[in-house]
């Protein structure tokens, strides 16, 4: 007698698109004007042109930082000292954040940041 093997493909397919939404679904941020699915994007050329596009008040950018876990007082009270402040924490593993000067890029990897991406406004129009 042969094994159906139909079965058992299905299964393994309906497995990994849960696996894939499950791990999408762990890093979105909830925000007040919606759900948001942040591509994970840490790397030198998107922090290079973070640093020169991103607007600056008082010598201060805001983004917001996901981390690929979260972070232990230490750890927050280190970046504190670096210049980057972590204002107010967003679900999932995410905080509003203001640099001072420009994110060092070294610096920041070894906080196993997820992604970084400037605060802008928007609203639901688009203007």
């Amino acid at each position: 007698m042969r094994i159906n093997p139909i079965p058992l493909i299905t299964a393994f397919i309906c497995f990994s698109i849960t696996a894939n939404v499950m791990g999408q679904l762990s890093y979105s941020l909830q925000l007040k004007s919606g759900t948001l699915f942040p591509e994970k994007n840490y790397a030198a050329d998107q922090v290079k042109k973070l640093n020169l596009s991103a607007a600056k008040v008082a010598g201060k950018s805001y983004v917001i930082i996901q981390f690929e876990e979260l972070l232990s007082d230490a750890e927050k009270a280190e970046m504190k000292n670096a210049g980057i402040e972590l204002l107010d924490y967003i679900p999932n593993y995410a905080y509003t954040a203001t640099v001072a000067g420009s994110i060092d890029f070294e610096f920041l990897g070894k906080f196993k940041i997820r992604t970084v991406f400037e605060i802008v406004a928007f609203t639901k129009n688009g203007c």
